[in-house]
């Protein structure tokens, strides 16, 4: 019984060591823009983009085959030069796919006043490999506004991944 236990342990060990090792690569996407629809009324209101990040030829531009995980590190949001982001009080990002559940992946609360470029703070847990792995998913934008709006509201986006991947 000593004898399999020292055995499987090796195996494991040996599997382990196998494994080529995971570097970290910076992807972004930039000049992505979320329109809420207006009239838009105070509360909860959202805007959703479809995203098909070309991640598989990506990668093999920079020498890379398998994408191994994928978080979010930074996302930037910006509103018209003639508009300020004071009417929203709150904002979260959240990623949905075909097959992979709606998760919240930044969030910004509350909202600093008299900007109009703010950024959103990434939730450190959230792991987006299966959204990657889909090729097309959906970045949801919440905003929570403080009054109501007669027009769209239009806002531009640039998110930053750190994708591992293997060679």
């Amino acid at each position: 019984m000593r004898l399999h236990s020292l055995v499987l342990v090796s195996l494991i060990a040996l599997l382990a060591a196998c494994q080529a090792p995971s570097d970290q690569i910076s992807f972004s996407l930039e000049n992505q823009e979320f329109v809420m629809m207006g009239p838009l009324f105070s509360g909860a209101n959202m805007a959703q983009i479809e995203v098909a990040p070309e991640v598989q030829s990506f990668l093999e531009t920079k020498g890379y085959q398998t994408l191994t995980g994928a978080r979010l590190t930074a996302v930037s949001l910006h509103i018209a030069d003639t508009l300020t982001f004071d009417l929203c009080e709150e904002m979260s990002l959240q990623a949905v796919g075909d097959a992979t559940e709606m998760q919240q992946i930044a969030v910004l609360n509350p909202v600093p006043q008299g900007q109009t470029d703010v950024s959103l703070q990434p939730a450190a847990e959230a792991e987006l490999l299966p959204y990657f792995q889909e090729g097309t998913f959906f970045l949801v934008l919440d905003a929570n506004l403080a009054g109501d709006l007669a027009t769209d509201l239009a806002i531009g986006a640039d998110l930053t991944f750190e994708l591992s991947a293997s060679k």
